[in-house]
C-alpha cells in the first residue's frame, strides 16, 4: 500500500520540473528579438533633415531687418515720456523734501529719548539714594 502511494508522487514532480526548465529559454528569446529593433533604429538616420533646416533660419535674417526699421519708434517715445517729468520732479522734491523734514525729527527724537531715559534713571537713583541716608 505504501509503494503505490510513493510512485504517484514522484510522477508529477519530475513533470513540473521540465516545465521551468522551458520556461527560461523563450525568455532568453525576447532579448535576442530586441535588439534587431535598436539596430534598425539607427539605420533611418534623420542627418538630412537638420542639413535643410539652416535655410529656414536663413529666412529669420531678412526678418530681423524690419527689427531695426521698427528701432526709430521708440526713439520718438521720449517725447512723450518727457511730459510727466515735471511732475515726477515735482514729486521727487515733495518727497525729499519730506524726508527732510522729518530727518531733524528723527535725530532730536534718537537724542532726546536716550537723554530722558538717561536723566530718570539718575533722577531715580538720586531719589533712591536721598531716601536711604
Amino acid at each position: 500500500m505504501l509503494m503505490p502511494m510513493s510512485t504517484p508522487t514522484s510522477m508529477p514532480t519530475s513533470t513540473s520540473m521540465p516545465t521551468p526548465m522551458s520556461m527560461p529559454t523563450p525568455m532568453s528569446m525576447p532579448p535576442l528579438m530586441l535588439m534587431p529593433t535598436p539596430m534598425s533604429m539607427p539605420t533611418p538616420t534623420l542627418m538630412p533633415t537638420p542639413m535643410s533646416m539652416p535655410t529656414p533660419t536663413s529666412m529669420p535674417t531678412p526678418m530681423l531687418m524690419p527689427t531695426p526699421m521698427s528701432m526709430p519708434t521708440p526713439m520718438s517715445m521720449p517725447t512723450p515720456t518727457s511730459m510727466p517729468t515735471p511732475f515726477l520732479m515735482l514729486m521727487s522734491m515733495l518727497m525729499s523734501m519730506s524726508i527732510l523734514m522729518l530727518m531733524p525729527t528723527l535725530f532730536l527724537m534718537s537724542i532726546l529719548i536716550p537723554m530722558i531715559m538717561v536723566i530718570s534713571n539718575l533722577n531715580l537713583t538720586f531719589v533712591l539714594l536721598y531716601n536711604r541716608i
